[in-house]
């Protein structure tokens, strides 16, 4: 018995403490709690309103509350207002954001049977990974441009010169506007231009765009070996 009396007489504190543990919320609100009822038992001010024929009275406990439940109520309002003013643009840029993601594994997916050498379906994959970043950056995004010189060179690998030509033209019209002309990603889309022509037996158009192409890359290296020079 004594035993046991000891104990539950060390285990007592313990409850107690337990019990008595208050987090910073529930002290703050039971701050708020004792300060409002002060206010309102010792505050016995009233407030009159009149607006012929009516003669309203209140209390400025009463008057209190509903100014707090206004100030409320116009906080949510505004709220709303602003989240319903931006809800366009975010859902704009959520597409925006789906479509990019979207394009981007069809460009894995048309690399990868690329490699495989299945080129019909990586033709399939980069065109609509094509369509989808038209779509979503614009027609003249430096990132079509890339979309547009792998597709051209989808084109080529299957022989199909003649759709592979415009492609790989429009390659070299965005990457030059969005990138500048000495660009080394125009030299990309200029040798794959080149080399459609140089299939098609056209020598004379395809010789000044490989001169181009490699005389890009050369300024290009000229221009970092300056840098860690």
């Amino acid at each position: 018995m004594p035993a046991s009396f000891s104990n539950s007489a060390r285990k007592a504190p313990c409850g107690l403490a337990e019990g008595a543990g208050w987090s910073v919320g529930e002290m703050l609100l039971f701050a708020v709690a004792v300060a409002i009822t002060l206010v309102t038992r010792y505050n016995t001010g009233y407030v009159l309103v009149v607006a012929q024929p009516y003669r309203v009275e209140l209390s400025l406990n009463l008057l209190a509350v509903l100014l707090v439940v206004l100030v409320f109520l116009a906080y949510f309002v505004v709220r709303l207002g602003i989240i319903a003013l931006r809800l366009p643009t975010e859902v704009s840029e959520f597409r925006l954001r789906r479509r990019r993601e979207k394009a981007r594994e069809m460009l894995l997916d048309g690399l990868k049977a690329f490699l495989e050498g299945r080129y019909a379906k990586a033709e399939k994959a980069s065109a609509a990974a094509l369509e989808l970043r038209e779509r979503g950056l614009g027609p003249e995004h430096p990132m079509l441009a890339s979309t547009l010189t792998n597709l051209a060179s989808l084109y080529i690998a299957q022989g199909a010169l003649d759709a592979a030509e415009p492609v790989a033209r429009r390659a070299v019209a965005v990457s030059e506007k969005a990138l500048g002309p000495e660009h080394p990603h125009v030299s990309v889309a200029l040798n794959n231009l080149a080399q459609t022509l140089r299939l098609s037996k056209r020598y004379a158009e395809s010789e000044p765009l490989y001169r181009r192409a490699l005389t890009i890359l050369e300024h290009a290296g000229a221009r970092d070996t300056r840098e860690y020079a």
